[in-house]
């Protein structure tokens, strides 16, 4: 079994549903829950992987700073990044 895959899958679940209910910690953390749940899905070096981390780490500095739409909804494009991830963890290699 894939044990960092569901932890992340886990994780991720918990950012999503804190978002919409008020669950303690995470509702309050939630961008750094669905942080660490992309953190845990391994990324690699082509494309869509940096992509990927390069929309989680615009999501980390609009929390921060004012960048427009990133801050606004810096938790959704962290969701956007680890869903490019996964997207790409599903796929078969090219051969």
């Amino acid at each position: 079994m894939n044990w960092p895959g569901v932890l992340s899958l886990l994780l991720l679940g918990f950012a999503v549903v804190g978002v919409f209910i008020d669950i303690p910690y995470v509702s309050q953390y939630a961008i750094w829950v669905a942080i660490a749940a992309y953190i845990i899905l391994d990324w690699g070096t082509i494309w869509p992987g940096m992509l990927s981390l390069v929309l989680v780490v615009l999501a980390v500095v609009g929390v921060y700073n004012d960048i427009p739409f990133v801050s606004r909804y810096a938790f959704w494009v962290a969701i956007a990044g680890y869903i490019i991830r996964a997207w790409m963890k599903t796929k078969p290699p090219a051969k």
